[in-house]
């Protein structure tokens, strides 16, 4: 959606088969926890150890998804986007978010905004007409919506998203109960929104979800359905809440089991590299 800065072009040769984390996030200890955060860690993951573990791993590019943990304060991601044109973000904002503030992210490096309502309770009405703006808002700027909910409303909110026709990432394979799977309605609302084109899938934080395996026939259910041009994949790095349960090699592992075909996990990589890069 940006056009993206030389600084940050690699020869394609020299691009790894998975070159797009799509699902990371980045935070200090100086940084005020939101009222409702649902996790408080005790250690800082910097924009420097972020650096630091891509180049480890050999991923050049990186996506920073807003925490709900930190509310609307995103600050830190705008200066990590600002300051190293490989990273792109999204951030929380309010629903009066301006034009001009929207655009001054975008010019930053953050393209897009996220709706974090798996943990928040009753989720608002996004048909109202401060809803309605600021999606149009989004979409005159090449914007997008990053949702992440559960059960019912995530259908909820894809609908409304459909009639304002805002391209639209679902995070962590639609948000599946682990009791009901590939039967949730948050993951046939997903399935149901691969009928519209700027709708994409984020296969990341599947260690939240279940088994390797399990994950596994909700990977192939996507592919089946969206095809690898409209899946991402994201490592949900530093694994808040799960931390010393997984490490960033075990997640490439898995997401290799996840996509066992190279050509799709390459076409998932230029597929996000063009939707966040331009």
């Amino acid at each position: 959606m940006m056009t993206m800065n030389n600084r940050a072009s690699t020869p394609a040769a020299e691009w790894p088969e998975v070159f797009v984390d799509s699902h990371v996030h980045v935070f200090s200890r100086a940084m005020p926890f939101d009222e409702r955060a649902w996790n408080k860690p005790d250690y800082e993951f910097t924009t420097e150890q972020l650096i630091a573990t891509l180049d480890t791993h050999g991923i050049p590019f990186a996506i920073i998804s807003a925490a709900s943990l930190f509310g609307d304060l995103n600050d830190y991601t705008l200066a990590a986007t600002t300051a190293h044109p490989r990273l792109r973000g999204t951030g929380i904002v309010g629903v009066d978010t301006s034009t001009r503030e929207l655009q001054a992210f975008r010019d930053g490096g953050i393209v897009g905004i996220r709706l974090q309502w798996s943990t928040v309770g009753p989720i608002p009405d996004i048909s109202h007409s401060s809803y309605r703006r600021l999606f149009y808002r989004l979409k005159t700027l090449g914007m997008h919506v990053e949702v992440v909910a559960r059960h019912a409303d995530l259908g909820v909110i894809l609908d409304q998203l459909a009639m304002d026709d805002v391209p639209t990432v679902i995070n962590h394979f639609g948000h599946p109960e682990p009791d009901l799977g590939a039967q949730s309605p948050s993951f046939l609302a997903t399935l149901h929104a691969a009928e519209r084109e700027n709708v994409f899938v984020k296969l990341s934080a599947g260690f939240r979800l279940g088994s390797t395996d399990y994950t596994a026939d909700l990977a192939r259910r996507l592919l089946d359905t969206f095809g690898p041009e409209r899946l991402f994949w994201g490592s949900d790095c530093p694994f808040v809440g799960r931390e010393g349960q997984r490490d960033y090699a075990h997640i490439l592992q898995e997401f290799r089991h996840w996509v066992p075909d190279i050509n799709d996990r390459l076409a998932m990589a230029k597929a996000s590299l063009r939707f966040y890069f331009g």
